[in-house]
């Protein structure tokens, strides 16, 4: 009798497990709701920001003069940046993203709606992608990946490449059996480079969405294996992107706020190169710099921005 209550107890609570991830995933909130959520969290700028305008303020003219023309520079408009990229002659761009909706939202609407992808590679197993495809042929407007819908992103590259390749690279189950078997030796991230060759069309661009920690060209971690693994005429041409939105860091929404108050004139916009930018800035932003430092380039877009947007198709 005992035994029968503990199974029946058993089943019922992996019954309750099963059916509160169905629902976080096929009822999760939608991209309106999570933004609007988001922001109604978020808190007025920081000292840090208070205070990097105070010192602008106070800086002769012609530091002034010369702190705007070095932001001038080295901070570019989404669109001239894009031109860029569409003329380069590049091969993987490796999109760093935190898996929120506003991101996702973003992607679909100003890089995979401007840019020609031959492959777009996801943080998906086989079987997910599965699901994913499915739904997407099905009709549905929101497909959940990892929390954050990612149909757009797929309706929109295939909108310009009808004949591209999108396929999942994420570890498998069997692979992390067999790492934790110590059948096979390393790491997530050397299950995830793995599958990314498997996929390699050479010669073609490719687009790898993948959470941010991935990108960085850091020991282990999925890009900086890219990079040592490729032949050097490939590696060149891989660029680690970290697509960053305004009130997902503190120290980048504290920089942008900083932005607004000197007359800056872009909205959404990318840092090319960290290492050129004036040193006033990471004097005065001092956490900035760890957020910058492992990639080579970072697009920040802004949340408010796109939350208007969004509003506005819902009034």
């Amino acid at each position: 009798m005992l035994r029968t209550s503990i199974i029946t107890i058993v089943v019922t609570l992996a019954g309750l497990v099963l059916m509160h991830d169905w629902i976080r995933t096929y009822f999760a909130p939608t991209p309106l709701e999570l933004a609007i959520e988001k922001r109604a969290r978020s808190t007025n700028p920081r000292p840090t920001a208070l205070a990097a305008v105070e010192k602008f303020s106070h800086l002769p003219p012609n530091e002034q003069r010369d702190l705007g023309a070095s932001l001038g520079a080295n901070l570019i408009s989404m669109q001239t940046w894009l031109a860029q990229l569409g003329d380069a002659n590049y091969q993987v761009l490796c999109l760093g993203e935190d898996h929120e909706p506003s991101t996702r939202e973003f992607l679909a609407r100003e890089l995979f709606a401007r840019l020609r992808f031959d492959v777009v590679l996801l943080e998906a197993t086989p079987r997910e992608m599965r699901r994913v495809e499915e739904a997407i042929e099905e009709g549905e407007t929101y497909v959940p990946l990892l929390a954050a819908d990612i149909a757009g992103i797929v309706n929109a590259a295939r909108a310009r490449n009808p004949q591209i390749l999108i396929a999942g690279i994420e570890e498998t189950k069997r692979q992390r059996v067999l790492r934790q078997r110590g059948e096979r030796s390393g790491f997530r991230d050397d299950s995830i480079v793995n599958n990314f060759w498997g996929e390699y069309r050479p010669g073609k661009r490719h687009a790898v969405l993948i959470g941010a920690l991935h990108c960085t060209d850091r020991t282990r971690w999925l890009f900086e294996q890219m990079r040592q693994m490729a032949p050097r005429r490939v590696a060149e041409k891989m660029v680690s992107i970290r697509i960053l939105g305004e009130d997902q860091d503190e120290s980048m929404e504290n920089f942008v706020y900083f932005l607004d108050q000197v007359g800056f004139e872009h909205r959404d916009f990318v840092i090319t190169n960290s290492n050129a930018l004036h040193p006033y800035v990471y004097e005065w932003f001092w956490l900035l710099r760890s957020t910058l430092r492992p990639y080579q380039t970072m697009v920040v877009f802004r949340n408010r921005a796109s939350l208007e947007r969004e509003r506005s198709q819902y009034r």
